[in-house]
Protein backbone atom coordinates (compact mmCIF):
# COMPACT_ATOMS: atom_id res chain seq x y z
CA UNK A 1 0.00 0.00 0.00
CA UNK A 2 2.93 2.14 0.78
CA UNK A 3 4.68 1.44 -2.13
CA UNK A 4 1.75 2.92 -4.32
CA UNK A 5 1.37 5.80 -2.51
CA UNK A 6 4.87 6.52 -2.94
CA UNK A 7 4.05 6.27 -6.11
CA UNK A 8 1.36 8.30 -6.86
CA UNK A 9 2.59 10.49 -4.84
CA UNK A 10 6.33 10.67 -7.27
CA UNK A 11 3.59 10.92 -10.76
CA UNK A 12 1.56 13.79 -9.16
CA UNK A 13 4.50 15.32 -8.06
CA UNK A 14 6.49 14.74 -11.41
CA UNK A 15 3.31 16.18 -13.90
CA UNK A 16 3.10 18.83 -11.77
CA UNK A 17 6.82 19.79 -11.83
CA UNK A 18 6.57 18.94 -15.53
CA UNK A 19 4.07 21.45 -16.23
CA UNK A 20 5.35 23.99 -13.77
CA UNK A 21 8.82 24.48 -15.77
CA UNK A 22 7.09 23.65 -19.13
CA UNK A 23 7.71 27.19 -21.23
CA UNK A 24 4.24 28.38 -22.41
CA UNK A 25 3.94 31.25 -25.23
CA UNK A 26 1.04 33.06 -24.66
CA UNK A 27 -0.53 36.42 -25.90
CA UNK A 28 -1.79 37.50 -22.55
CA UNK A 29 -3.35 40.69 -24.22
CA UNK A 30 -5.53 38.76 -26.65
CA UNK A 31 -6.31 35.99 -24.42
CA UNK A 32 -7.12 37.99 -21.51
CA UNK A 33 -9.77 40.21 -24.51
CA UNK A 34 -11.37 37.16 -25.09
CA UNK A 35 -11.72 36.22 -21.30
CA UNK A 36 -13.78 39.23 -20.58
CA UNK A 37 -15.86 38.54 -23.10
CA UNK A 38 -16.32 35.18 -22.16
CA UNK A 39 -17.22 36.31 -18.67
CA UNK A 40 -19.32 39.07 -19.81
CA UNK A 41 -21.51 36.82 -22.23
CA UNK A 42 -21.41 33.68 -20.45
CA UNK A 43 -20.78 32.22 -24.08
CA UNK A 44 -18.25 30.84 -25.92
CA UNK A 45 -20.50 31.04 -29.12
CA UNK A 46 -21.01 34.40 -28.32
CA UNK A 47 -17.54 35.79 -27.89
CA UNK A 48 -16.58 33.87 -30.70
CA UNK A 49 -19.53 35.67 -32.88
CA UNK A 50 -19.00 39.11 -31.21
CA UNK A 51 -15.17 38.45 -32.22
CA UNK A 52 -14.92 37.40 -35.35
CA UNK A 53 -13.96 33.67 -34.33
CA UNK A 54 -14.23 30.21 -34.36
CA UNK A 55 -15.53 28.93 -30.64
CA UNK A 56 -12.67 26.49 -30.96
CA UNK A 57 -10.20 29.33 -30.88
CA UNK A 58 -12.05 30.78 -27.83
CA UNK A 59 -12.04 27.66 -26.51
CA UNK A 60 -8.37 26.96 -27.10
CA UNK A 61 -7.20 30.68 -25.64
CA UNK A 62 -9.22 30.11 -22.47
CA UNK A 63 -7.34 27.09 -21.94
CA UNK A 64 -4.17 28.20 -23.00
CA UNK A 65 -4.90 31.10 -20.36
CA UNK A 66 -6.29 28.54 -17.53
CA UNK A 67 -3.04 26.30 -18.54
CA UNK A 68 -0.69 29.15 -17.89
CA UNK A 69 -2.28 30.48 -14.93
CA UNK A 70 -1.89 27.10 -13.37
CA UNK A 71 -5.78 27.68 -12.08
CA UNK A 72 -9.30 26.88 -13.53
CA UNK A 73 -10.87 30.55 -14.86
CA UNK A 74 -14.31 28.71 -15.72
CA UNK A 75 -16.57 25.73 -14.59
CA UNK A 76 -18.39 24.26 -18.15
CA UNK A 77 -20.98 22.22 -18.94
CA UNK A 78 -22.34 21.80 -22.23
CA UNK A 79 -25.05 24.42 -20.99
CA UNK A 80 -24.16 26.43 -18.36
CA UNK A 81 -20.92 28.30 -17.61
CA UNK A 82 -20.01 29.94 -14.11
CA UNK A 83 -16.71 32.04 -13.47
CA UNK A 84 -14.67 30.07 -10.58
CA UNK A 85 -13.61 32.29 -7.68
CA UNK A 86 -10.38 32.42 -9.03
CA UNK A 87 -12.02 33.88 -12.07
CA UNK A 88 -13.67 36.49 -10.58
CA UNK A 89 -10.95 37.95 -8.89
CA UNK A 90 -9.04 37.43 -12.36
CA UNK A 91 -11.85 39.42 -14.01
CA UNK A 92 -11.83 42.15 -11.12
CA UNK A 93 -8.43 42.77 -10.97
CA UNK A 94 -7.28 42.91 -15.01
CA UNK A 95 -10.36 45.03 -15.96
CA UNK A 96 -8.55 48.32 -14.86
CA UNK A 97 -5.41 46.64 -16.73
CA UNK A 98 -7.55 46.40 -19.84
CA UNK A 99 -9.00 49.31 -19.76
CA UNK A 100 -6.27 51.59 -19.48
CA UNK A 101 -4.79 49.74 -22.57
CA UNK A 102 -7.36 50.30 -23.83
CA UNK A 103 -7.44 53.97 -23.31
CA UNK A 104 -3.68 54.15 -24.58
CA UNK A 105 -4.39 52.31 -27.46
CA UNK A 106 -6.86 54.83 -28.56
CA UNK A 107 -4.76 58.41 -27.54
CA UNK A 108 -1.95 56.64 -29.26
CA UNK A 109 -4.55 56.42 -32.65
CA UNK A 110 -5.36 59.81 -31.75
CA UNK A 111 -2.25 60.94 -32.35
CA UNK A 112 -1.87 59.70 -35.70
CA UNK A 113 -4.89 61.09 -36.66
CA UNK A 114 -4.48 64.77 -34.96
CA UNK A 115 -0.61 65.69 -35.85
CA UNK A 116 0.93 67.36 -32.17
CA UNK A 117 4.15 67.96 -30.69
CA UNK A 118 6.63 71.08 -30.93
CA UNK A 119 7.65 72.46 -34.42
CA UNK A 120 10.60 74.31 -34.86
CA UNK A 121 10.80 76.93 -37.74
CA UNK A 122 13.64 79.36 -38.89
CA UNK A 123 13.58 81.66 -41.51
CA UNK A 124 14.87 85.33 -42.61
CA UNK A 125 13.28 87.90 -40.88
CA UNK A 126 11.67 89.66 -43.81
CA UNK A 127 10.29 86.91 -45.75
CA UNK A 128 8.77 85.68 -42.15
CA UNK A 129 7.07 88.95 -42.03
CA UNK A 130 5.99 89.00 -44.99
CA UNK A 131 5.19 85.66 -46.37
CA UNK A 132 5.26 83.28 -42.72
CA UNK A 133 3.49 85.13 -40.42
CA UNK A 134 -0.34 85.47 -42.38
CA UNK A 135 0.02 81.67 -42.67
CA UNK A 136 0.67 81.08 -39.04
CA UNK A 137 -2.66 81.87 -37.46
CA UNK A 138 -4.38 79.51 -40.24
CA UNK A 139 -1.76 76.77 -39.47
CA UNK A 140 -2.45 76.59 -35.94
CA UNK A 141 -6.09 76.71 -36.22
CA UNK A 142 -6.09 74.11 -37.91
CA UNK A 143 -3.35 71.98 -35.86
CA UNK A 144 -3.73 73.26 -32.89
CA UNK A 145 -2.18 70.12 -30.86
CA UNK A 146 1.12 71.61 -32.54
CA UNK A 147 3.44 73.96 -30.69
CA UNK A 148 5.59 76.09 -33.24
CA UNK A 149 8.69 77.79 -31.74
CA UNK A 150 9.52 80.52 -34.83
CA UNK A 151 13.01 81.96 -34.83
CA UNK A 152 13.86 84.76 -37.27
CA UNK A 153 17.14 85.68 -38.23
CA UNK A 154 19.04 87.10 -40.97
CA UNK A 155 21.96 85.02 -40.27
CA UNK A 156 23.69 81.60 -41.43
CA UNK A 157 21.40 78.36 -39.96
CA UNK A 158 22.83 75.41 -39.51
CA UNK A 159 19.88 73.20 -40.30
CA UNK A 160 21.63 69.98 -40.17
CA UNK A 161 23.42 70.57 -36.84
CA UNK A 162 20.56 73.04 -35.05
CA UNK A 163 17.10 72.26 -33.46
CA UNK A 164 15.37 73.42 -36.07
CA UNK A 165 12.86 70.88 -37.83
CA UNK A 166 12.24 73.30 -40.71
CA UNK A 167 14.07 76.05 -41.94
CA UNK A 168 14.24 78.82 -45.32
CA UNK A 169 16.44 80.81 -47.17
CA UNK A 170 15.65 83.32 -48.93
CA UNK A 171 18.78 84.05 -52.29
CA UNK A 172 18.77 86.37 -54.94
CA UNK A 173 18.99 84.68 -58.26
CA UNK A 174 21.33 85.94 -60.51
CA UNK A 175 20.26 86.08 -64.28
Amino acid sequence: METVLLFLQKYVYSKIHLTANKPMTINYFYALTIFHHVANTNSFTATASQLGLAVSSVTRQIDNLEQSLQVKLLNRSTRHLDLTHAGMRYLQQTEPILAELQQVNEAIKEEQIEPQGRLCLTFPSAYGIEKIAPLLAEFAHLYPKIELELFASDEFVDLFNEKYDVGGAVRACGG
